[in-house]
């Protein structure tokens, strides 16, 4: 497209590609809906609606188009809504085992696909887990497949699931099928700053998702996970079993609760194993709202055993080339 200036150094000078094609995302959902039997001129509903905020998630390479041209675009138009905000991502760097650092690149063969490493047998909440957690939501980044495998192993199997699947069996074990009420009076400095601690992450996780901070987020998320292994550790039920079932139960009470809390906040990070959680005290993801993270009134609440969340994953499986 020639540029459409009278200027004398714009002769000769064109708009390639992307001064169109982000009209693409108007035509794209007024096809959408033509293709759903309605009306194409109802996907205005999305771009002309006040009631509806736009978001623009790209890759560094396309901010000009998204925040100067596109952006120009829409408002030369004056009818249509523009976006609340652009998120850029900025690249994703990679380094095989025994490599340098290297750009990912089809053409080359330096490139990882998804689905290949789902079809290798790795676990789809670990690949979604250890991608949202090197995100370049800030800065570049770099895949690597041992540390892949490290940060399931010590982050998913180790500090979350191990902390779940003790905590759940140790209380059938010794409470039974119920969770033990949290008696509130009983509770010493260190439950309290403990519940506290749930329920500041529980605010900053939905801060940092509503600006569509996800890596800051699923950190805020893991950082709790590591002090509920903190707390339990400090409050060693296992040792208070033996002469105060009353501390006991109460650690088991907030500790419980720390895992229904932790269910709900990893519900759009780990998709497979959020319901597994929340299973263990018999809830259905269809009936748990946000706020449940903290609200929830686990009293008394049945329980049962949740099946092992992440098994430890080996070298092999993180380093297969076939998933390349």
């Amino acid at each position: 497209i020639p540029v459409p200036l009278d200027d004398p150094d714009a002769p000769g000078k064109v708009l390639y590609v992307w001064f169109d094609s982000p009209i693409g995302y108007l035509s794209n959902t007024m096809e959408l809906c033509e293709k759903e039997g309605l009306n194409p001129n109802d996907a205005d509903g999305w771009w002309r609606s006040n009631d509806v905020e736009i978001r623009h998630f790209i890759g560094e390479d396309n901010t000009i188009f998204h925040c100067v041209i596109w952006i120009a675009m829409l408002s030369a138009d004056g009818t249509l809504s523009l976006p609340r905000g652009v998120l850029v991502n900025q690249y994703f760097n990679i380094q095989f085992p025994g490599k340098e650092v290297e750009k990912i690149s089809k053409s080359r063969g330096t490139a990882v696909w998804v689905r290949d490493l789902v079809t290798a047998g790795i676990d789809p909440d670990s690949v979604r887990f250890y991608l949202t957690s090197i995100a370049t939501e800030r800065a570049r980044s770099v895949y690597k497949p041992d540390d892949l495998e490290r940060r399931h192993n010590a982050e998913l199997a180790d500090t979350l699931g191990n902390f779940v699947n003790r905590i759940t069996s140790f209380t059938l074990k010794h409470c039974g099928p119920e969770v033990p009420n949290l008696e509130r009076n009983k509770m010493t400095e260190r439950d309290l700053a403990f519940e506290q601690n749930m329920r500041t992450t529980f605010e900053a996780v939905t801060a940092e998702l509503e600006g569509c901070s996800f890596k800051a987020a699923l950190e805020r998320i893991m950082e709790f996970a590591r002090e509920c292994n903190r707390y339990i550790d400090e409050k060693a039920p296992w040792r208070t079993r033996k002469a105060d079932m009353d501390t006991t139960r109460l650690t088991l009470a907030c500790s419980l609760r720390a895992i229904h809390a932790l269910g709900v906040m990893l519900m759009p990070f780990l998709p497979g194993a959020g319901p597994k959680i929340l299973a263990a005290f018999h809830r259905k993801t269809e009936d748990i709202s946000w706020h449940d993270a903290v609200n929830f009134n686990l009293d008394s609440h049945s329980l049962t055993q949740p099946p092992i969340l992440f098994k430890k994953m080996g070298r092999a499986e993180a380093d297969t080339r076939e998933a390349w």
